[in-house]
């Protein structure tokens, strides 16, 4: 019996954690029924990453008023990720979130974005960068996803629409990319 609690003990405070960090990203289920529809059978090409924060006053990098505000919008996306690096899945992948508005891809496409797409949101500020375990978050999740479907674009919300959108904001794409392409173990996705 002491043997069986030392050995838990042991995994769960040295081994589990270096497996975690280097190939495992746990995503909450938060599921949400506005800013999306119901899709068939949708192929999933692009990832758009986002920012955005609740600008009403109160808590901007809250969770709860970040959703209250895409809700006042009717608007979505499919991940998103808190100050912590935490994940939350909010439109299962194939269904369609609304979160990428009037865009343009690099191919020339322009119409039905939202239904090639997955938008991945960081809650960030104007003012302030995302943050490191968020930017792990991310590139563990972009990973896992390019891993389960044929993903041609990874662009940003301003990439898509440079006319009206700034976001990500404060993001240093350069060092993104550059760890999404050293990032070269299968991530695992753990959903509770």
């Amino acid at each position: 019996m002491k043997r069986n609690f030392l050995t838990a003990v042991l995994l769960s405070v040295f081994i589990l954690p270096m497996f975690a960090q280097n190939d495992v990203l746990v995503v909450f289920n938060h599921k949400v029924n506005f800013g999306m529809r119901i899709a068939k059978n949708r192929r999933i090409d692009t990832i758009i990453i986002h920012s955005s924060y609740y600008n009403l006053g109160g808590d901007p990098y809250s969770f709860s008023n970040v959703l209250s505000l895409y809700r006042s919008y009717f608007v979505n996306a499919h991940y998103i990720i808190d100050r912590s690096g935490r994940v939350y899945n909010l439109v299962d992948e194939c269904n369609i979130a609304f979160h990428a508005g009037r865009a343009v891809l690099p191919d020339g496409r322009s119409r039905g974005i939202n239904d090639c797409s997955l938008g991945i949101e960081m809650i960030s500020s104007e003012t302030d960068s995302p943050t490191g375990a968020q930017m792990q978050s991310l590139v563990k999740l972009v990973k896992n996803i390019q891993q389960r479907h044929a993903i041609k674009f990874v662009l940003r919300h301003s990439d898509i629409s440079p006319d009206r959108k700034t976001d990500p904001w404060n993001f240093d794409w350069t060092l993104f990319l550059q760890k999404l392409q050293n990032q070269t173990t299968t991530v695992t996705l753990i959903k509770k």
